[in-house]
């Protein structure tokens, strides 16, 4: 029998759609598929089964995880490779002497066939920000990490964070933007902002 929602109901709708809305969507690789990857960290997390990955959803089964961006879409994502692929991955990137626990803005095509993976560097290893090396860094302001830590604490999630589980929002939210920020100064700002 339908009955009218009560407003416990709508809050619960509402934050678990807030939820769903903020967290990055995965990249699965199904049979058949390819795509083409940019790394956006240094190299993978291992996330324990019930622990929060990278998206900050809770993990059913242990995992690797890592951000990356879709060159198809242009979309931030996080990576959820099978062992199979992870271990290609590396193998690829040691066979061209590149570091795999250092390997933010390499360029990966990823194809699948069954649980087999074919894994080929793109633009011969060069990272995307290779032909950067001139151009001065960007120190993130102040004001910069501020505006990240107050957009975290705005959210419901974010109000009832502790301090390490914040700072990693803040810093993945600042990752997204393109800022690499310091994390004594993101540390400081948020029990600033917390006071």
């Amino acid at each position: 029998m339908a009955k009218h929602a009560t407003l416990d109901d709508l809050t619960k709708v509402r934050k678990d759609n807030e939820e769903r809305n903020q967290a990055k969507p995965f990249l699965f690789l199904r049979d058949g598929d390819t795509v083409d990857i940019e790394i956006a960290d240094i190299t993978f997390s291992r996330i324990e089964k019930g622990e929060k990955g990278l998206d900050g959803r809770e993990v059913k089964w242990d995992q690797m995880q890592i951000p990356v961006i879709d060159c198809n879409d242009n979309k931030s994502k996080t990576f959820c490779p099978n062992a199979n692929c992870v271990s290609k991955i590396c193998k690829t990137l040691e066979d061209q002497k590149l570091d795999p626990l250092s390997f933010k803005g390499r360029v990966l095509k990823i194809s699948r066939t069954g649980y087999e993976h074919e894994v080929q560097i793109v633009n011969g290893g060069a990272t995307v920000t290779d032909g950067d090396a001139e151009i001065e860094s960007d120190v993130p302001t102040e004001e910069a990490v501020r505006e990240a830590v107050t957009s975290v604490l705005a959210s419901e999630k974010g109000k009832k964070m502790k301090s390490k589980e914040l700072r990693e929002w803040v810093e993945a939210y600042l990752d997204d933007l393109g800022i690499k920020a310091d994390r004594d100064m993101v540390t400081d700002i948020i029990d600033e902002e917390r006071e």
